[in-house]
């Protein structure tokens, strides 16, 4: 939807605040309204708000005292532009009434309750904007909790891995082909580069390194470390007809 009487208005809001030159005809830019019922007498009502950026110097002194107080221009020096609010609660007129200073068109922009519907180019914009920095900032929380997630589930399945390791190290059964993995560990750390470049890079040699590393019971990393040593480990790493 456009401006009414103000379509398009940016910094300054030509169409509707006439170059900051106090004209005090000016359409307001959203407007929300909704049913209610009234806490002291239960009866069922409409309210509407209906909101609207001015230049400062359109408003009378007074107003704007009464609204932010006597001292508003020790904190607020650079005000420019007032956003105002109007209020009609079951038909009853409460005016429009100043609610926040601004030193910028677009700053007042920004106090505009976003449950409003904008009928303004500029603020329909700035709440596009809004929106697309939260859906950022949420796919950023999103993306930060999935790579924790991961993270712990990677040192979960470590810790487990280890402790099967570990097991198996000391099986009295089963602890042989822990032993030959760690001397086939050793082995490897004790080439030379190019040599042990060649050796992790041999096809399937990863792919079998892993599935050591994935497997969280004793049986399967038995099974893992034995299949990865079979085939890539020097005959002597193995006793014959070990299994």
């Amino acid at each position: 939807m456009g401006d009414l009487g103000a379509a398009g208005a940016g910094e300054g809001g030509d169409n509707m605040i006439a170059k900051e030159t106090g004209v005090t005809m000016r359409a307001f830019i959203a407007y929300r309204e909704w049913e209610f019922v009234d806490p002291l007498d239960g009866r069922v009502g409409v309210l509407r708000q209906e909101w609207r950026v001015s230049p400062l110097v359109s408003l009378a002194p007074e107003d704007i005292t009464n609204a932010f107080g006597p001292d508003w221009q020790r904190y607020r020096p650079e005000a420019c532009y007032v956003l105002e609010q109007h209020v009609v609660c079951r038909g009853d007129d409460w005016g429009w009434k100043p609610e926040h200073l601004a030193n910028t068109y677009s700053e007042a922009l920004e106090y505009v309750d976003m449950r409003a519907t904008s009928c303004s180019d500029a603020l329909t914009e700035l709440w596009a904007a809004r929106a697309a920095h939260a859906r950022d900032i949420e796919e950023a929380k999103q993306a930060e909790a999935a790579k924790t997630a991961k993270e712990a589930e990677r040192q979960e399945q470590k810790a487990a891995s280890e402790a099967a390791f570990a097991r198996l190290y000391n099986s009295s059964r089963w602890g042989y082909w822990a032993h030959c993995w760690r001397a086939y560990g050793t082995r490897v750390q004790e080439m030379a580069e190019p040599e042990r470049q060649n050796t992790l890079n041999r096809e399937g040699f990863r792919e079998a390194h892993d599935a050591v590393l994935a497997a969280v019971t004793v049986p399967a990393k038995r099974k893992a470390i034995r299949l990865c040593l079979e085939r890539f480990a020097p005959e002597w790493i193995i006793k014959p007809g070990v299994r």
